[in-house]
């Protein structure tokens, strides 16, 4: 039925089904250039890194979970290239604990290169966006919505299969959990993508910026 001046349920769907459409239409095309530059970017310059982080921050501020970590991804592979050498058989707390140390300390490497202070106040600046995208994700996809659908990929760049349900990636991701524990509060073992908050901490608490600079918070 139709009230007058009013549409009905199947034209409110047909026209809710096309906005999302042609919303889907636009960010893909949004996303592609934002890969594009990110690519372009070159992190040894100022003008490189405050390009990344300018893309990661617009993300943000859009609301648009994809093409967010579609940049990020970009940048971590820049950032962090190297992991520590992997202990044969399943993950243990010491080999989790030295995978997030070896992010920190790549992440503070990154923001020294150089001695130069301006470049590092710039590199800082990427490197929170990065984490910022990273906490986005999990908040996102543990309360406000909408999850990652086909961007995911891991945080820790050695560990490509820590997102997608490859062997050993359960016990990986308990150890997570396990390590931000705190006075005897349990994390909720039904949390999903807890590298992403595990990653956000190490980048955003953990990770100390350049002498000089403000804190990275």
């Amino acid at each position: 039925n139709q009230v007058e001046g009013r549409e009905t349920a199947a034209e409110h769907e047909r026209r809710v089904k096309k906005l999302v459409q042609e919303r889907e239409e636009r960010e893909g095309v949004e996303e592609a250039k934002a890969v594009k530059d990110a690519e372009g970017a070159d992190l040894s310059t100022n003008e490189g890194c405050a390009r990344a982080a300018e893309l990661l921050g617009e993300a943000l501020r859009d609301g648009v979970l994809g093409r967010g970590l579609a940049v990020a991804r970009i940048v971590c592979a820049r950032i962090f290239p190297d992991g520590p050498e992997q202990p044969q058989g399943e993950p243990s707390a010491e080999s989790e604990r030295a995978d997030f140390e070896a992010l920190c300390k790549q992440a503070a490497a990154f923001m020294r290169r150089d001695g130069d202070l301006a470049q590092g106040m710039v590199r800082a600046r990427l490197v929170t966006w990065l984490g910022a995208t990273f906490l986005n994700t999990f908040v996102s996809s543990n309360w406000t919505g909408p999850p990652p659908i086909n961007t995911r990929f891991s945080p820790l760049g050695w560990h490509p299969d820590a997102i997608g349900g490859a062997d050993g990636v359960k016990g990986l991701e308990e150890l997570c959990m396990r390590a931000m524990e705190a006075d005897s509060e349990i994390f909720y073992t039904g949390a999903s993508l807890p590298f992403y908050l595990r990653a956000a901490l190490c980048l955003l608490v953990e990770c100390q910026p350049p002498d000089g600079c403000m804190p990275i918070t």
